[in-house]
């Protein structure tokens, strides 16, 4: 895509390089940040996981410039007919806390999303290899979309889930 666009990938707060402390809260006003340190007055946003939560905040709240919204796997707040599976965060946090990231990856690898398909498990554990547990041991403000929020969005929007993705 980098011949027809300028690709602008950004480590969310708490991962990767970014220094900035953990703050979901925080991350859709990032996104207008980014946008206006760079000078881009227009462009498209993707967000895959809980950037694809940030995204959607983004497009419902600080959309000026936003034209076109892809989220992939993007968790909302909202009642399911579903039993909701969930990310056993304060289970995960505690060995983190203390330093034992290899037991954080281990449950990392047993939880349900990554632990059926023998290629999604080998994938998930090269990428927990550069995941130090930072957003567990100080996860900062929390950021929930709802339903309400979806609605809110006037922008072309694409939203993708998979077969194998929590409800």
């Amino acid at each position: 895509m980098a011949d027809r666009f300028t690709l602008v990938a950004v480590d969310r707060r708490g991962f990767g390089e970014s220094s900035a402390p953990a703050d979901l809260a925080e991350e859709p006003a990032d996104v207008a940040r980014v946008a206006a340190a760079l000078g881009i007055s227009r462009y498209s946003l993707v967000g895959l996981s809980q950037g694809g939560k940030v995204a959607l905040a983004h497009a419902a709240t600080q959309p000026v410039g936003l034209e076109r919204l892809v989220v992939i796997g993007a968790p909302i707040a909202a009642e399911l007919a579903v039993p909701h599976e969930t990310v056993p965060a304060a289970e995960m946090a505690a060995p983190a806390r203390a330093g034992k990231l290899s037991e954080m990856r281990q449950l990392w690898l047993a939880h349900p999303l990554t632990a059926g398909r023998p290629e999604v498990r080998a994938a998930m554990a090269a990428m927990l290899l550069g995941y130090d547990g930072r957003d567990l041991v100080s996860p900062g403000r929390p950021l929930t979309v709802t339903p309400d929020d979806v609605k809110r969005i006037a922008v072309r929007a694409t939203a993708l889930a998979g077969e194998d993705d929590t409800p």
